[in-house]
C-alpha cells in the first residue's frame, strides 16, 4: 500500500484591511475539550519585544486569561477548552496595558464559536450551507507527495505572494476538510486606530492596600516578593490606598507575597475587574458543522482516548530559575538526632539566625550580620518562606516540629540582601517542609495572591500524538504559528495517520504593513494498491 499526497489549488486572497490586527486560528469553530490555537500579529506594535493579556470569555464567564510575550509584533498562544465548556460564542481579546495609566487597550476583538456535543438536540443547523469550498479546479502537479508506508512524513512547498522583505511571518494550519467543509471563519481582522505609546513589557497588577491598626508611621511604599527568584518589586500607594504594580515576567502562575514597608499590618484585594454587559447572542450553527458535532459525539470515548495532539512544553524556555547568591547557611534538618522545634535545634547549632526569648514560652526572631567589620543585627526581622509563602513571624517558625522540616536555607551576607531590596534587610529564611503540599496559615502568613504570568511556551510545529501501539486519528495534522520563511518559499512537513481524507492547508502571509494573504491549497490521502 502506498499513500500518496497531492495538492490542488484552492484560493489566493489578499485581504487589504490596512494596518491592523490578525488573529489566525487553527479551526474555523471548536468542541469543548479540544485545544485552540492561535496567531497574531499587529503592524502598530513596537518592534522590540511587549506582553500583552489574552482572555477567552463568554459574557461575564470567563474561561481562561493569562499573557504572552509579542516579538517582532506578533505572539501565539492556546486554549485547552473545558470539556464541560457550554455551547456559545466566545470572544478571543488581546489587549495591551499603557504604563502611564494601566488601562487596557483592545488589539482585537475575536468571536470564537465552540460546540458542546450535550447540546446537540437543542441545536438547529441554518437552512442549506452559507459556506461554500473555494474553487478546487486547478492542479498544481508541482506539490505532489508520495509517502512510501503508512504515517511516513511528506514536504509540501508553497511559493509566496510577495517577496521576504515584505513578510512579518507565516502561520499555517492543516486540518480536515471533510468534517470542517468551509474554509471560512478562522482570519479575522481589526482596524486598530493607536496602540498605547508607552506599553507595558511587564506584567500589570492593580489592587487596593488597608492597612489594618495604622501605626504613627505611614508610607506610601509597598512591596512584591517573589520566592522563586528572590525578586521584590516596589510600588506607591496612592492616597485613596490604590496602587499599580509592574511586576517582572514569569511563567505560569504563582502566589506573591505584599510587604508593608513599614511592616504595618495589612490587606491586599486585586482590583476588580471591569463588568462586562451580559448580551444574549443566538448560537449559529450550519448544516456540516452539526454533523461533524454529531459524529463526535457517537465517536467521544475513541477521541478522548485517541485524538491527542503532541502538546510539549518548551522546557529551555521555562527551566527554573536558580536562586542568585550563595547561602549563608544551609540546614538538612533531618540529618539531626535532635527532637523537638526549630528553636531547640538552634540552641545546638551556629548560624546567623537567633532566635530570642520574648518571655511566656514565645521567641524573637533576629539576624547577624558583618559589614566594614561591624557585627550587628538587623533592625527589620527576617523574611520566613514557607513552601513558597512568606511570614515574619519568627515565633511561629521557632515552634514548628523538626520532624516535619526537611530543610532551612539562610540568606544574611548585607551586600547580597543589599543587592536585592531595601525589603530584604533584615534576612531571607526558606523553610522546606517534608510535605510539598504543607500550606502556611493565613493567620500567620503575609498577604498573598496567586497571580497569573505569560503563558508557558510549547513547542512547534504541533501534529497528532504517534504511538505504535495505538491509532493516531485527530482532525488537525499541522499547526504552526511561525513558520520559517526560505527566500520566496516555505517548507512544511507533515506526517498522515491512520484516517484516509481530504485535508486543507491554510496559510497566512501577515505582512508589515499590516495587510495579509491567505493561500488554500486541498491534498489528501488515499490508498494505492499495486
Amino acid at each position: 500500500i502506498k499513500y500518496i499526497i497531492w495538492a490542488l489549488f484552492l484560493a489566493v486572497n489578499a485581504l487589504a484591511q490596512g494596518p491592523s490586527s490578525t488573529l489566525h486560528t487553527d479551526r474555523p469553530y471548536y468542541f469543548s475539550g479540544e485545544y485552540l490555537f492561535y496567531s497574531f500579529c499587529n503592524s502598530k506594535l513596537p518592534a522590540d519585544s511587549v506582553i500583552a493579556r489574552v482572555e477567552l470569555y463568554s459574557n461575564d464567564q470567563e474561561v481562561d486569561s493569562y499573557f504572552i510575550n509579542m516579538v517582532s509584533q506578533c505572539g501565539q498562544g492556546y486554549f485547552k477548552l473545558p470539556f464541560d465548556l457550554p455551547t456559545d460564542n466566545y470572544n478571543l481579546s488581546i489587549y495591551l496595558y499603557d504604563e502611564t495609566d494601566f488601562l487596557p487597550h483592545k488589539l482585537i476583538d475575536g468571536k470564537i464559536s465552540i460546540f458542546n456535543d450535550a447540546d446537540i438536540n437543542r441545536l438547529k443547523a441554518e437552512p442549506g450551507n452559507n459556506h461554500h469550498p473555494p474553487n478546487e479546479s486547478k492542479i498544481n502537479n508541482d506539490t505532489v507527495v508520495t509517502l512510501l508506508s503508512r504515517r511516513q512524513s511528506g514536504k509540501i512547498t508553497i511559493n509566496l505572494p510577495v517577496t521576504k522583505e515584505k513578510i512579518n511571518r507565516i502561520s499555517v494550519s492543516v486540518r480536515d476538510h471533510i468534517l470542517y467543509a468551509s474554509p471560512e471563519g478562522t482570519l479575522q481582522n481589526a482596524d486598530i486606530d493607536s496602540v498605547p505609546t508607552n506599553p507595558l513589557n511587564s506584567i500589570p497588577f492593580s489592587g487596593v492596600r488597608k492597612v489594618i491598626d495604622p501605626g504613627p508611621i505611614r508610607n506610601p511604599l509597598l512591596f512584591t516578593f517573589d520566592p522563586t527568584n528572590l525578586s521584590f518589586v516596589g510600588s506607591k500607594v496612592n492616597a485613596d490606598e490604590h496602587f499599580n504594580l509592574e511586576l517582572k515576567p514569569f511563567y505560569g502562575s504563582k502566589p506573591l507575597s505584599f510587604l508593608d514597608y513599614v511592616g504595618n499590618e495589612i490587606q491586599i484585594n486585586q482590583s476588580q475587574k471591569v463588568q462586562r454587559a451580559s448580551i444574549e447572542r443566538e448560537i449559529r450553527i450550519d448544516s456540516s458543522a452539526l454533523d461533524h458535532l454529531r459524529v463526535y459525539h457517537q465517536e467521544k470515548q475513541i477521541n478522548r482516548l485517541f485524538k491527542q495532539l503532541n502538546v510539549t512544553p518548551e522546557l529551555s524556555a521555562i527551566a527554573s530559575i536558580i536562586k542568585e547568591g550563595k547561602p549563608s547557611s544551609y540546614i538538612d534538618v533531618q540529618d539531626y538526632t535532635i527532637r523537638g522545634t526549630t528553636v531547640d535545634l538552634f540552641k545546638e547549632i551556629t548560624t546567623n539566625l537567633k532566635f530570642r526569648s520574648s518571655g511566656a514560652g514565645n521567641f524573637n526572631a533576629k539576624m547577624i550580620y558583618e559589614f566594614n567589620g561591624i557585627t550587628k543585627f538587623y533592625s527589620r526581622s527576617p523574611l520566613f518562606i514557607v513552601n513558597g509563602r512568606a511570614t515574619r513571624d519568627g515565633n511561629f517558625i521557632a515552634k514548628l516540629p523538626l520532624q516535619e522540616i526537611a530543610f532551612i536555607t539562610i540568606y544574611s551576607d548585607y551586600e547580597f540582601l543589599e543587592h536585592l531590596s531595601p525589603m530584604a534587610h533584615g534576612g531571607i529564611v526558606f523553610v522546606d517542609m517534608l510535605d510539598p503540599n504543607y500550606v502556611l496559615p493565613d493567620q500567620y502568613a503575609l498577604p498573598s495572591i496567586r497571580i497569573q504570568g505569560i503563558q508557558p511556551p510549547i513547542e512547534y510545529p504541533l501534529h497528532p500524538t504517534f504511538f505504535d501501539d495505538k491509532p493516531a486519528i485527530g482532525s488537525l495534522l499541522f499547526w504552526s504559528p511561525n513558520v520559517p520563511i526560505d527566500d520566496d518559499s516555505i517548507t512544511i512537513e507533515l506526517m498522515s495517520g491512520d484516517i484516509i481524507s481530504e485535508y486543507l492547508v491554510e496559510v497566512v502571509v501577515y505582512l508589515k504593513d499590516g495587510e495579509s494573504k491567505i493561500i488554500r491549497r486541498k491534498i489528501a490521502t488515499t490508498t494505492n494498491v499495486n
